[in-house]
């Protein structure tokens, strides 16, 4: 993953800093394959500050949400 930008949130973290978390969107299907076990790609995942709740950064490139699938 390559950042264009810098991006920080309104607390002053940017992506590396530990109050920046990966926050997985699934669809209702993909919810209910993962609950019950099995490893699905999100449909999206946000980079958000823990403090603040602000998004930096959104993966939506498939390839990439591979690497995010629950295991």
């Amino acid at each position: 993953m390559v950042l264009e930008n810098n991006k920080s949130c309104k607390c002053g973290y940017k992506m590396g800093d530990p109050w920046i978390v990966p926050n997985s969107v699934y669809t209702f299907f993909g919810w209910l394959i993962v609950s019950i076990g099995i490893s699905h790609p999100p449909v999206r995942v946000n980079f958000q500050c823990e403090k603040c709740r602000e998004t930096i950064y959104t993966i939506t490139d498939k390839n990439e949400l591979r690497s995010h699938a629950y295991h």
